[in-house]
């Protein structure tokens, strides 16, 4: 199979990323990462990087909440990512900055849009080959 038309390694790597669609507030999004931070489906063993992708901030009556600081309030050690639908925007914890090297100083509250977020969401898959491997061969196992 050619990634290139199957997508598979993307949608391997998706399918281990916390949805976070549904959330109908920065808080609740927020209360779904530090939820997710617990579980061992995302156990920084596999992945050190935590990401939640889809976030939708549209209606939302406190997207201000959704910041560096409050990130940093749930995860101070490990690096956190949450991409908004689309990822065309994303918002980082301190440790995450420090991590893919981004400039706290040009992004204080963390908040990252188009270019400045498109590298960074390109280099966050950190898993071992071997256990993209084995999701891939999930993902295939779930579409056959």
């Amino acid at each position: 199979m050619i990634d290139w038309h199957t997508h598979q390694k993307l949608n391997a790597v998706a399918e281990h990323r916390l949805p976070l669609q549904s959330a109908k507030s920065a808080q609740q999004a927020l209360d779904m990462v530090a939820a997710a931070l617990k579980e061992p489906k995302y156990d920084p063993k596999v992945e050190f990087n935590f990401v939640g992708i889809n976030m939708r901030n549209g209606d939302w009556p406190d997207s201000e909440k959704m910041c560096r600081a409050s990130l940093d309030a749930i995860s101070p050690d490990r690096p956190v990512f949450l991409m908004y639908n689309g990822y065309h925007s994303m918002c980082i914890n301190t440790i995450g900055m420090k991590v893919m090297n981004v400039d706290v100083e040009k992004f204080p509250d963390g908040f990252l849009v188009e270019m400045d977020a498109f590298k960074i969401s390109h280099d966050l898959n950190t898993v071992g080959e071997d256990v993209l491997d084995q999701w891939v061969f999930e993902e295939a196992k779930y579409a056959a």
